[in-house]
């Protein structure tokens, strides 16, 4: 493995564990990877066969996590 593909890997890992960016939408993913092309081929692969469900309000998880404290 080279270390652009460490690089690669260690990006992927930060999208896929959602870390510091739980709700990220898909065109903001290339600030992440830097390249248009990588990301494009990344989304294809995780959206194929997939639907997606766009939601607007409040998380219900974050809600529940405020009013017992842990948020």
């Amino acid at each position: 493995m080279t270390a652009s593909d460490n690089k690669s890997t260690d990006h992927l890992k930060n999208v896929l564990l959602c870390r510091g960016h739980p709700h990220m939408p898909f065109d903001e993913w290339t600030s992440i990877f830097g390249s248009e092309r990588l990301t494009g081929a990344l989304l294809d692969r995780l959206t194929h066969h997939v639907h997606i469900l766009e939601m607007n309000g409040e998380s219900y998880r974050l809600k529940h996590s405020r009013q017992s404290g842990k948020a």
